[in-house]
């Protein structure tokens, strides 16, 4: 399990990207609590709603800010792709709910319009949890097309590699003095491993295996 936890996660350190994520979820949130009305607004006018919901939805777009744009903005080094991995995401990820859940609380205890009922504590929560559900959703998406679009290019590289007359492949890393050239014809396949590229290959008969950081 530990194992499992420190493998690496590719960190979302595009902040332009996240901006963008962000007044997405603060909108749908807002939204989602003006049509579907998961709390009793039987007593509410139509003005009261909307100023609920666009509260609501103003508190997910302060604590994501916060959260996914001016802290990683501050702390670069503790948020950087290279060490990012699968428990720092999940501590990142609980920590936002927890946020959320508290930003939530407050406004529900102390605002003027609507009074805060027992069952309507399980109800912050799991609107919490849908804020950080499409956050992980969009974040998902984006990564795919990414790597996807990535792994085209790379394709695109080694087929043109193969086309000429030298016949060598140059694999390059994220650390240059680590990059790899090799005939196409010792190479016997190249497997992705987290945030690397395992390489096996065969060199003067004799079989070898190496990783490179690279995606």
């Amino acid at each position: 399990m530990l194992k499992f936890l420190k493998k690496p996660y590719p960190f979302n350190n595009d902040l332009m990207h996240n901006a963008k994520v962000v007044f997405f979820i603060g909108a749908a949130i807002g939204l989602f609590l003006f049509f579907f009305e998961p709390f009793n607004f039987n007593e509410f006018s139509l003005r009261e709603k909307f100023i609920f919901s666009s509260i609501i939805s103003l508190i997910t777009f302060a604590v994501l800010s916060f959260s996914m744009i001016i802290i990683p903005s501050y702390f670069k080094r503790l948020f950087s792709r290279n060490t990012w991995n699968v428990l720092k995401e999940i501590i990142w990820n609980t920590w936002i709910i927890i946020s959320l859940i508290v930003g939530y609380f407050f406004y529900f205890r102390f605002n003027s319009i609507f009074v805060i009922q027992p069952a309507d504590v399980l109800k912050i929560i799991l609107i919490s949890f849908l804020a950080v559900s499409i956050l992980v959703v969009l974040n998902r998406n984006r990564l795919v097309k990414l790597h996807l679009h990535v792994a085209v290019d790379l394709n695109k590289k080694l087929m043109s590699k193969l086309d000429e007359e030298d016949d060598i492949i140059t694999i390059e890393s994220e650390y240059k003095k680590d990059s790899l050239s090799l005939s196409a014809q010792e190479i016997i396949l190249l497997k992705s491993a987290g945030n690397y590229v395992e390489i096996h290959y065969f060199e003067n008969g004799m079989y070898k295996k190496h990783l490179i950081r690279t995606t």
